[in-house]
C-alpha cells in the first residue's frame, strides 16, 4: 500500500480566511494587477519561462455582494488557452457555487500553486464565502489541474486509479490521523470506504464535489464534510 499523508484543514464556524487579455467585463466588474511577481516552482527545463503574475478579479454587480478572487497568470509560451480557462473558472466561480441570482455574498479567495513544471500545473483556490442569511461562513477549497503536454484540464481519475484500494487507503489515512472530533464527522458522512469511493468517482465533476490536485510527490483530494468538520478535509497519497 502506498504511503499516505494527510493534511486536515478545520475551519471554525466564524473564521474568515482572510492570460491572455481578459475578456470585457460587465459593469462593476474589474480585473486588476496584483502586488507583484510570484515565483513558480523550480524546473529542470531552463528554456521554459515559469514566471507567474498575480491578478485579482472583483465583482460588485450583485446586490450587497463583494467578490474578490486572486488568480495566477502564466508567462510561458503556449499558456494562453490555460490562462483563459483559469479566468473563466474565476469569473464564473460565484454563480457556479451560489447560483446565478446570488445576493448578500461576501466571497474572498486566494490561491496556491501546488505544482508547476513541464508536466502538470495544479492550483488550489481557498478562502471563504459568507451569505448574510446563512448561520456561518463556508470554507472553500477548489482546484484546477492541467496536463501541460495536452493542455487539458484533468480530473482525479486521470491522475490516479480511483478504485477500492485507493478509497481504502484514503479512509485509513483519515482514521489514523484525524482528531476524534473530525473522525466522528467524517465517519458519519462516509460510513465506510465504499461510501468514500462513491464520492471519489465523481471527483471534480462540479464545484460541490470532491476536488483533486497534484504536487511533485503526491496526488491530493479535498473531501467535502459537514461544516462542523471544517467543510472539507485534504488527503494526499504518494505518487
Amino acid at each position: 500500500m502506498k504511503k499516505a499523508f494527510i493534511l486536515i484543514l478545520f475551519a471554525a464556524a466564524l473564521l474568515c480566511l482572510s492570460a491572455c487579455a481578459a475578456p470585457k467585463m460587465p459593469a462593476a466588474v474589474e480585473v486588476t494587477a496584483g502586488a507583484g511577481e510570484t515565483a513558480a516552482a523550480p524546473s529542470t527545463d531552463a528554456a521554459v519561462d515559469f514566471s507567474v503574475r498575480e491578478e485579482v478579479y472583483t465583482d460588485t454587480s450583485h446586490a450587497n455582494s463583494q467578490i474578490s478572487i486572486a488568480y495566477p497568470v502564466f508567462a510561458a509560451e503556449g499558456m494562453q488557452e490555460i490562462n483563459a480557462d483559469i479566468l473563466d473558472f474565476v469569473t464564473g466561480f460565484a454563480e457556479a457555487y451560489y447560483g446565478e441570482t446570488f445576493s448578500d455574498l461576501q466571497l474572498e479567495l486566494t490561491y496556491e500553486i501546488k505544482r508547476y513544471d513541464t508536466e502538470y500545473l495544479s492550483i488550489a483556490f481557498t478562502g471563504t464565502g459568507s451569505v448574510r442569511t446563512a448561520a456561518y461562513p463556508t470554507s472553500l477549497f477548489q482546484t484546477r489541474t492541467y496536463d501541460l503536454q495536452s493542455g487539458w484540464a484533468v480530473k482525479l481519475s486521470m491522475l490516479h486509479p480511483v478504485d477500492e484500494a485507493f478509497a481504502e487507503t484514503l479512509y485509513a489515512a483519515v482514521q489514523e490521523s484525524a482528531s476524534s472530533e473530525i473522525w466522528e464527522v467524517f465517519q458519519t458522512d462516509y460510513p465506510n470506504a465504499d461510501a468514500l469511493l462513491s464520492a471519489l468517482q465523481s471527483c471534480d465533476a462540479d464545484r460541490l464535489s470532491c476536488q483533486s490536485y497534484v504536487t511533485p510527490q503526491t496526488v491530493g483530494v479535498s473531501i467535502p464534510v459537514r461544516h462542523v468538520g471544517g467543510d472539507h478535509i485534504e488527503v494526499e497519497i504518494a505518487l
